[in-house]
């Protein structure tokens, strides 16, 4: 009797355990903010989404943000408080225009995490891209831009040069853009890129492309626009090193250390004008397919002229001033720092003095006492000379320089410039 009473209680006590155990339910999985797209590594710096922003396929628009905001609206527009996020737009307020951020006071040029429409969508690993990554998406050496239909959306397949990653590709389809309460241009593609324009602030840098052409321009702020996010950057593909274009107020900007350097203390290489050494032949400027800042950085940067190089030493433009600093491995490296007078910013040029050859017979001059900077200007009525940029410690000016002969020729720096 004890003994069935107590299996009987047992089997009570497994009912009521079974019983009270609460089921826990299943959560859904987060949705995926992006859609579920593919990041498309072109083998350049930075990999690239397989769709807009705000989209669920490569052919479909997306979203559409005035630069710096990170929602739709139905009005795109600054022509009241209220309307833009950065300011009412005033034509006559020269360098900011009403922009109460991104502006002169700040000297902000890249959209911050808060304010990237592709960071707050899809999270902190993606983001909008730079100027300088559009160039490179621009650059023909690396992609291949075809113009293409896709499910009836007209737009361009871009394809990668790039060893081990040929093939690859990305579609940009034609968006239009807003403005006021209107979609325009609905045959033409504008992508924002993250990157304000610091000498008219108004303005940001933006891919446009139809069916001819694919380039990059600046335009103003308030028009409403797509956006093709970025990840997993590949620093080690950046052939600039990850130089910055620097801002003086000039007619360019100026690249914050020479080319084949990676810090604005490093020398860099010294180059033959033409690169592979050949005669100019009765051009007045440089070819850009023979451009050694093009060939080795991209499309987007170029050897100055002659009149950026005189822009540059003009003395009502720039202060410059022959100091010493250290470079990595504490050695001394003697050179200018050009300031400018408009916006205080500044470039440093070392003195790498330069390379030539005669006969075959290479001898380097001058390092630590003169600079010599090729421009892109040849000399009018004799192309055996280009124009360069000479230095001392107490003087500089931008002068006539022998280029080459059959047997001799002379490489000198180059300090790139871009838009």
């Amino acid at each position: 009797m004890k003994k069935t009473l107590f299996s009987l209680c047992a089997a009570c006590a497994m009912i009521l355990t079974f019983s009270c155990k609460k089921e826990v339910p299943k959560k859904d999985p987060e949705p995926d903010p992006t859609g579920g797209f593919e990041i498309v590594d072109l083998g350049l710096s930075v990999d690239w989404a397989s769709w807009n922003v705000g989209a669920k396929s490569e052919t479909e628009s997306g979203q559409y943000f005035a630069w710096g905001e990170t929602a739709e609206k139905e009005n795109y527009d600054w022509s009241n408080p209220g309307d833009y996020k950065w300011g009412k737009h005033d034509d006559s307020a020269s360098p900011d225009y009403g922009m109460t951020g991104y502006n002169s006071k700040d000297d902000i040029t890249t959209l911050k995490p808060e304010d990237d429409p592709a960071t707050v969508a899809w999270g902190s690993e993606w983001r909008s891209p730079t100027k300088s990554e559009i160039y490179e998406l621009l650059d023909e050496t690396k992609c291949k831009w075809k113009w293409t239909t896709r499910n009836g959306v007209d737009g361009y397949l871009i394809t990668s040069k790039v060893s081990g990653f040929a093939g690859k590709s990305i579609f940009l389809p034609a968006t239009g853009y807003r403005r006021n309460f209107i979609l325009r241009d609905e045959s033409v593609g504008y992508y924002w890129s993250s990157s304000a324009n610091s000498s008219r602030w108004r303005e940001a840098f933006y891919l446009s492309f139809n069916s001819s052409k694919y380039e990059g321009f600046y335009g103003t702020r308030q028009d409403g626009l797509v956006v093709r996010a970025v990840t997993n950057p590949h620093p080690e593909r950046d052939p600039t090193g990850g130089v910055e274009a620097v801002d003086l107020g000039l007619s360019v900007k100026w690249a914050s250390w020479n080319v084949g350097a990676k810090s604005e203390t490093d020398y860099g290489i010294n180059i033959s004008l033409n690169g592979e050494y050949a005669e100019p032949g009765g051009l007045t400027t440089i070819d850009p397919r023979n451009d050694p800042a093009t060939t080795k950085w991209g499309s987007q940067w170029r050897t100055p002229t002659r009149e950026e190089f005189e822009e540059l030493i003009d003395k009502t433009n720039c202060e410059w001033t022959w100091e010493t600093k250290k470079d990595n491995d504490g050695n001394d490296v003697n050179g200018y720092t050009v300031t400018s007078k408009i916006n205080s910013k500044s470039i440093f040029l070392p003195a790498g003095g330069g390379t030539y050859a005669v006969d075959g017979k290479w001898t380097t001059e001058g390092i630590g006492v003169v600079g010599w900077y090729w421009s892109s200007s040849y000399v009018e009525k004799d192309n055996n000379y280009a124009y360069a940029l000479s230095f001392n410690s107490t003087i500089y000016s931008c002068d006539p320089f022998f280029i080459s002969t059959g047997t001799s020729f002379v490489l000198l720096s180059f300090r790139a410039v871009t838009k």
